[in-house]
């Protein structure tokens, strides 16, 4: 499971561009090209990196009964002195992905307290006069991520991680089926990005991928927990859209950032 995870987390994280779209100058080309070039550069270099280290191997027995191949792959080529340097390097880019990670997710908290449909909204949507930041949207992901991993051994991280990578993937998969239902009604802009005729072929290809790497996820027996984790969090997420479309359906009328009292809803 985990080798599978090493693999398919290479290709999750580029929708961080979406999530950040309205901080970004003309988004509907600048987003879809940084989203294009991050999946382009990472599977390449990622590539490249694995093809490296696979070349390096000399002890394959050793190198697969070691808790951490990568580093014993590095100390019997490069010594322990520049074994050291480059995890380091390597511990600042996991930084570096999770600060990316977690601004998107603040954003995204933001984004959608704004508009009335994420819960306690009149707190998230704050914005700090002195900072200009809404500080109860970034600090909320950050006390989540503390608290989680204070709070759940190490065997229970593994098993959320894996979580993580295939709650993406069906989400993926579920957002492109979507889009394929419903493209010829979108609206299309005068110079954005546009797969012209590959559109279709394109889309039904990322359908395939998400599906193969859902059941690719899901086929180990050791995935029965990320499973339920995942299953548990859409139902919740279903139970929370049940009441937004019940009790609270005018928030869900507009599009992002779209002012409701200007199409007769009040704000809340």
């Amino acid at each position: 499971m985990a080798v599978m995870i090493v693999g398919l987390a290479t290709l999750v994280g580029f929708d961080s561009a979406a999530n950040m779209a309205e901080e970004a100058k003309d988004p509907h080309r600048s987003v879809p090209r940084a989203i294009v070039g991050s999946v382009a550069a990472a599977g390449v270099l990622g590539m490249l990196f694995l093809i490296a280290l696979t070349v390096a191997i000399d002890d394959i027995t050793k190198v697969s009964a070691s808790e951490s191949p990568v580093a014993t792959i590095m100390r019997d080529q490069l010594g322990a002195p520049m074994e050291r340097i480059l995890l380091v390097v390597i511990a600042i880019a996991f930084f570096g992905g999770g600060l990316v990670t977690m601004t998107s997710c603040a954003r995204t908290v933001f984004a959608m307290s704004r508009d009335g449909r994420f819960p306690g909204h009149r707190w998230m949507r704050e914005v700090n006069s002195h900072t200009k930041t809404p500080i109860a949207a970034t600090l909320l992901p950050l006390v989540i991520g503390i608290v989680v991993m204070i709070v759940l051994p190490g065997d229970a991280l593994v098993e959320l991680i894996t979580a993580g990578t295939l709650f993406p993937a069906i989400t993926y998969g579920l957002v492109v089926a979507r889009y394929l239902v419903v493209r010829h009604r979108l609206d299309r802009r005068s110079g954005a990005f546009d797969l012209g005729r590959f559109e279709v072929p394109v889309a039904v290809a990322a359908l395939v991928w998400s599906v193969c790497a859902v059941v690719v996820l899901l086929s180990p027996i050791d995935a029965t927990v990320p499973a339920v984790i995942v299953g548990g969090l859409i139902l919740l997420g279903g139970m929370y859209f049940a009441y937004l479309m019940i009790y609270r359906r005018d928030v869900l009328l507009t599009e992002p950032g779209q002012d409701r009292t200007v199409l007769g809803y009040q704000q809340h």
